[in-house]
């Protein structure tokens, strides 16, 4: 099962003791930042300890194993009975919780969900941006991001080629490349 937090580094609150300290300068003057809604360097923090918090939760309640990266959560289950008989046949597997089940076991914290991104349980999802077959031990990147990517590369070389570019047009085309990378050191 895969899941996403909603506006990840907007969504968090700032502890109302801590308020007095959050305080941003607009056009218009100065005032407090009371949820973290433009990104502040903490936010990650914040909302990581929130995400952190449903991993610890659902390890001692034993849905487990759990990958967790920033707001990107993908909950694995392994069967409880069923599977190959002796006799050749298959009995069908069981396991000791579905989506709504897991999902229970944090509902206090009230995290908001992306209503977009996620899906039930299934050998193949797409997790970090890639599809991810387990059956099939591949992982590959979806063609819509494929082409946004090579695009983008593209893009890049046809506008800064024997010429300069700004340090933000780099960090883009570096973190599409980061990304794309990011799954080959494990092969």
């Amino acid at each position: 099962m895969t899941l996403d937090i909603a506006k990840f580094h907007r969504t968090c609150p700032i502890h109302p003791e801590h308020k007095p300290w959050f305080v941003l300068q607009g056009p218009e003057g100065f005032y407090t930042n009371g949820c973290c809604p433009f990104g502040c360097s903490s936010s990650s923090s914040n909302a990581g300890m929130i995400g952190n918090a449903s991993v610890d939760i659902w390890q001692k309640e034993g849905v487990t194993p759990i990958v967790k990266f920033k707001d990107d959560l993908n909950i694995f289950r392994l069967p409880i009975t069923g599977g190959p008989n002796p006799d050749s046949t298959l009995t069908p597997y069981t396991y000791a919780y579905d989506h709504p089940q897991a999902l229970s076991h944090i509902a206090s914290l009230h995290i908001p969900w992306h209503p977009d991104k996620g899906q039930d349980f299934t050998f193949s999802f797409t997790y970090l941006g890639f599809f991810w077959n387990i059956q099939n031990k591949t992982i590959t990147l979806h063609d819509h991001k494929h082409e946004k990517f090579l695009n983008r590369v593209n893009n890049f070389l046809a506008s800064f080629t024997g010429g300069r570019c700004q340090m933000q047009d780099v960090m883009k085309i570096h973190g599409s490349l980061c990304h794309i990378a990011y799954i080959y050191p494990d092969g």
